[in-house]
């Protein structure tokens, strides 16, 4: 075959493996979600796959070779057929998606090696930017990020998003911390059921100059993105250039892990989140040679999360492997003692568990109920310890987290030993749903990620190793945008946007309102979104702790953190209570809150006003019938403040029972859902004949000329 035709036959074999992806990546997949990892795929038509091979190999022969020839230019992305065969096949697996990814950035790799030439000197240009301009742009991203986080976090907040859990926790702690007096010593070095002394100093003395969420949502984001400048300036000081070690700035700002910790999922806040800027200031202080500095950070970070022992532990297990055996006895056998004496002696002081042992021992439920028989479950229960550890979304996690990077990995990769320990804590935890990319469990692998990665393009640089260096930056500027697209908490574009979460309606009205109707200071045992809205306002519970006379319940009628089933069951138990009175109830986007008191006595039910006992003649004075089964008929009447709906029960509910009631006039439309009785009282816990009234806000073009409704049991 003459070498032209070749060059054509390889470049369109290459084309139509980038068009897969692309079409893939593009086109075909609208949403995932990383937490689960569900891949949400479309149809999408053939003709754009078709237009983007024409694209690709376009760009494929008329790319610029530089030194070497068309044939070898073109062979350098022979990676991009395995990576388009990959996603070929139907998988319900994100691990094709990455191995497309890792074989595009290996071929981005091969052509920008080849064509940087085989000088080796580095030295001798001009710089692309200043010390003092890369040093401020660095800040800079650092400010927007922290700028983007807060108002991700602040919106999320506003719109009943974020959980209690785990920002309003700690946020309840260092209230309690600021302005109580019946403090414990050990409150202040134990917090949300870990050793956390030094944050809970910080956060307890901005919560005591500031006392509201907003407080927590800045300090959080300013954990987060202060690591960014820090980035930049371990760069420089290992002697990358000003561009690069801005580039490197970047993609920490993008990662998937960075990006996605000012909202965890919908638990925002965690001490964790100083870990990384900590860590990257103890090396920064060490490349500076002050040792003091470094060892000052150090003790530090001992004081932000216990397993920051465990990051320091996996570092010994770096320094063994370097052969400093001394070094590496000492640190691994004194943080494996300081772990032991807070998970064993500190944390249990300060939070009951069963048998005192550690908070966080039920993550490891199957392997153990102690530390000490997690450890030796390779052998106490093998099937157990290497069925969790082969688990395929321990894999994609580790993917996730060096996919971006990997190409400067591969050239250094011994300092990643040093995260071997903390990957085994996450990816060994029972649940399956916590080793990805969201959640705070890879905020600390991700930081030493990225600190291996510019000790490698430091080794790079003084090798004067041009082709690598300019192969693996290639490769990331690939492959981080696409990881961030992916599994990122993107801003505008991406798979898994900040979108949906920035268009919810904000409820600040409805959480008035229901403050409102509790009276100042009372405990409020509450269902996790709306007791986030309560922590800086009243003493809170969990919804299913016993309730003590004077005490409320508030909570939503959506199933949040129990099942429909629960939800149903704990509502039924407060209905058979007498001692459980209702107060008030609010819909808001078809969001249902109610809000009941416990009483010092039992008392007889108190009358609704929207509840009443109907006989079938009197409730056929209401209206036309809008609906009618066996069990519940529907009437309803326009007036001119809206539109009265009436159910009556035609025969003992068997069941809590929901409407849905839509009312139509030409083209508007109005749809809403509301519970028997706004969720006050079960329709199972009433008498038959009684008829629920509710009043629909009026059409704007007048009287409804269609009302339906639909009963859903609950």
């Amino acid at each position: 075959m003459p070498q032209k035709l070749k060059i054509i036959a390889a470049a369109a074999l290459e084309s139509a493996g980038a068009a897969v992806v692309c079409h893939y990546f593009f086109r075909r997949l609208r949403a995932f979600d990383p937490v689960y990892e569900v891949l949400y795929l479309q149809p999408a038509p053939y003709w754009s796959a078709v237009l983007l091979f024409l694209l690709f190999l376009a760009l494929f022969l008329f790319l610029p070779a530089g030194r070497q020839g068309r044939a070898e230019r073109v062979r350098d992305w022979m990676p991009l057929p395995f990576a388009g065969a990959l996603l070929l096949p139907q998988f319900d697996s994100v691990l094709p998606l990455l191995g497309a990814f890792l074989l595009t950035g290996w071929g981005a790799c091969r052509y920008a090696s080849n064509l940087a030439g085989g000088e080796t000197a580095l030295s001798g240009k001009a710089p692309l930017l200043s010390p003092r301009t890369g040093a401020a742009l660095a800040v800079l991203f650092g400010m927007l990020g922290v700028f983007w986080g807060f108002h991700l976090q602040r919106t999320a907040g506003n719109t009943l998003f974020l959980f209690y859990h785990d920002w309003g926790e700690y946020a309840e702690h260092y209230r309690r911390l600021a302005f109580s007096a019946d403090i414990r010593p050990i409150d202040w070095l134990v917090g949300g059921g870990h050793w956390n002394g030094a944050v809970n100093l910080l956060m307890s003395a901005a919560i005591r100059l500031v006392p509201a969420p907003e407080t927590i949502f800045l300090l959080n984001s300013v954990m987060i993105f202060s690591a960014v400048p820090l980035v930049y300036l371990l760069g420089r000081r290992l002697k990358l250039p000003v561009a690069t070690a801005l580039v490197f700035a970047l993609f920490f700002l993008f990662s998937p892990v960075v990006s996605n910790q000012p909202l965890s999922l919908f638990y925002g806040f965690h001490p964790v989140n100083l870990l990384p800027a900590l860590f990257l200031l103890f090396f920064l202080f060490r490349e500076r040679r002050q040792y003091a500095a470094a060892g000052a950070v150090m003790l530090l970070t001992l004081f932000v999360q216990e397993t920051a022992a465990i990051f320091w532990f996996g570092c010994a297990l770096y320094l063994a492997a370097g052969k400093q055996y001394r070094k590496a006895a000492l640190l691994a056998g004194g943080m494996l003692l300081f772990f032991f004496l807070t998970i064993k002696f500190a944390i249990p002081a300060a939070v009951k568990t069963p048998g005192g042992t550690y908070t966080q021992m039920f993550h490891f439920s199957q392997l153990g109920s102690t530390p000490g028989e997690v450890l030796l479950s390779p052998l106490l229960r093998p099937a157990a310890f290497w069925g969790t550890l082969a688990s395929p979304n321990n894999l994609s996690f580790l993917l996730m987290l060096v996919l971006p990077l990997f190409f400067f990995l591969i050239r250094r990769p011994l300092p990643l030993l040093a995260g071997v320990p903390l990957l085994a804590g996450v990816c060994l935890q029972s649940s399956r749903d916590l080793q990805n990319v969201v959640l705070q469990y890879g905020v600390e692998l991700n930081c030493l990620v990225f600190i291996t990665a510019l000790y490698a393009a430091e080794q790079l640089f003084r090798q004067g190793n041009r082709k690598a260096l300019f192969g693996a930056l290639a490769a990331s500027l690939l492959l981080v945008p696409a990881l961030y697209l992916l599994a990122g908490k993107s801003i505008l574009f991406g798979k898994y946007p900040a979108a949906p979460i920035l268009s919810r309606p904000d409820a600040s009205e409805l959480v008035l309102f229901l403050k409102s109707a509790l009276p100042r200071g009372v405990t409020v045992h509450a269902s996790p979104r709306i007791r986030a809205q309560l922590v800086f306002d009243f003493p809170t519970r969990a919804l299913t702790d016993p309730a003590e006379p004077g005490e409320f319940y508030l909570f939503s009628l959506r199933p949040e953190t129990m099942t429909q089933a629960e939800l149903n069951a704990f509502r039924s138990a407060l209905a058979a209570d007498p001692t459980i009175a209702p107060i008030t109830s609010a819909n808001w986007n078809d969001l249902e809150y109610v809000i009941f008191a416990k009483l010092p006595s039992p008392r007889p039910p108190a009358p609704l006003p929207f509840l009443r006992l109907t006989t079938p003649e009197e409730f056929a004075a209401l209206g036309p019938v809008v609906a009618d089964g066996p069990d519940v008929e529907i009437r309803c009447r326009p007036r001119q403040d809206g539109t009265l709906i009436g159910a009556r029960l035609k025969r003992r509910a068997e069941s809590d029972l929901k409407f849905r009631f839509i009312l139509g006039r030409g083209n508007e439309r109005l749809t809403k859902e509301v519970t028997f009785a706004n969720g006050l009282r079960p329709a199972d816990s009433v008498e038959t004949g009684t008829a629920f009234f509710v009043l629909l806000p009026p059409l704007e073009g007048g009287f409804p000329e269609q009302v339906q409704a639909e009963v859903l049991p609950l």
